[in-house]
Formats: structure tokens, C-alpha cells, sequence
């Protein structure tokens, strides 16, 4: 999947199974939920760890945040009627 999408990205082509890029941007987004939650865990079963709270909030918000722009950039670029 990931050459598929590298070569989408680079032609300006569609994908050639538009139904495994959904599957993918689903899956993106579980795994953003999945890091805010073992962030929020992490806190409450480890509150002695030297980390503050506004450390790991803007951690998880980085990697949701690279995550979601990975996400709108290749979805844009991989549909014909969004990236030209």
C-alpha cells in the first residue's frame, strides 16, 4: 500500500483501490485516538513520571497533528478531483 500511494502521490494518479486508502484513513485515526488515550493513561497510572501534563498533551498533539496532515496531503494528492 505504501508504494501504491508514493507512486499516486507522484503521478497525480488515483489510487487503484480507493476502498484500502479508506481503510487507511481509518486506521490513521484510531491510531490518534489510541495515543491520546495511552497518553491519558500513562498520567493516571504514572503521575510520579517526570513528565508534566503540558509535555505529554503537546506530544500527543505533534504526532495527531503529523498524522493528520500526512493524511489530508495524500488524500489530496492520490484524488484526481482534489490534487490538480
Amino acid at each position: 500500500m505504501i508504494t501504491e500511494i508514493l507512486h499516486a502521490a507522484k503521478l497525480g494518479n488515483e489510487l487503484s483501490d480507493p476502498a484500502k486508502w479508506k481503510r487507511g484513513q481509518k486506521l490513521t485515526n484510531k491510531v490518534i485516538l489510541f495515543i491520546g488515550a495511552i497518553l491519558a493513561i500513562v498520567r493516571i497510572y504514572y503521575p510520579e513520571l517526570p513528565v508534566s501534563d503540558e509535555t505529554l498533551l503537546s506530544l500527543g498533539g505533534v504526532v495527531a497533528g503529523i498524522l493528520a496532515i500526512v493524511n489530508d496531503v495524500l488524500t489530496t494528492a492520490t484524488t484526481k478531483k482534489l490534487g490538480k
